[in-house]
């Protein structure tokens, strides 16, 4: 089970909300000895997934991603594998080379019986009604295939901060908290159930610990 049958009654990581108004910057280079042109792209995203971990959720700040239809990061590749197509949030989990090699990946590192995650940066949310639905297009050899689908993903490189009054923990003892966290609630849409919550956990913990070869000590 992905989604949790019912909400706990609380923003919880993994959450997929709405009504968030995300901001990032764009220049050409940083802005030091001299001034360069900038842009900030303002947005407000359908659907965004919190990743403020659920024990500090509070104090007016939250971290939030926007969800994306596998169509919209442009990964629709992914539906070409029957697998993947079934059950995109085997790409969620860490799998042995030689299951990964199973499952269609042209895997080329030898872990030995280590599980390795690919797609790192990426965390796939399971087909559930009450996200919308949308159209696939392929081409398969000389046909045309269209199918319907309510995949959708997350990118860690994508992170943007909000500061929203709202956003508030028990913990601080405000007067109005039971106001503030009906705001909050407000924008919920969906809940991870425990288990694929801690498979978020795990992935995006995995992808921020990396070490990069320059620091390995042998």
């Amino acid at each position: 089970m992905f989604y949790a049958e019912t909400s706990s009654g609380r923003l919880r990581l993994g959450d997929i909300v709405t009504g968030y108004v995300t901001a990032i910057p764009k220049q050409q280079e940083p802005i030091t000895s001299s001034f360069v042109n900038y842009n900030i792209d303002v947005a407000l995203p359908l659907h965004l997934v919190v990743l403020t971990p659920c024990c500090s959720i509070g104090e007016k700040t939250l971290s939030v991603v926007p969800l994306e239809s596998i169509i919209e990061a442009k990964r629709k590749t992914f539906f070409k594998n029957i697998n993947y197509k079934n059950d995109m949030t085997l790409l969620n989990l860490p799998h042995l080379p030689k299951d990964w090699r199973e499952l269609g990946e042209n895997v080329s590192f030898d872990a030995g019986d280590m599980p390795l995650y690919t797609y790192d940066h990426l965390f796939f949310y399971a087909e559930d009604a009450r996200l919308p639905k949308y159209t696939v297009k392929l081409k398969s050899d000389d046909a045309k295939i269209e199918f319907e689908a309510r995949y959708y993903l997350i990118d860690f490189r994508n992170i943007c901060k909000v500061k929203c009054d709202c956003i508030a923990s028990e913990d601080e003892g405000k007067p109005n908290f039971e106001n503030l966290l009906t705001k909050m609630l407000s924008s919920k849409i969906l809940e991870l159930s425990i288990d694929a919550r801690s498979d978020l956990r795990k992935k995006i913990a995995f992808y921020f610990s990396r070490v990069p070869k320059e620091d390995q000590i042998e």
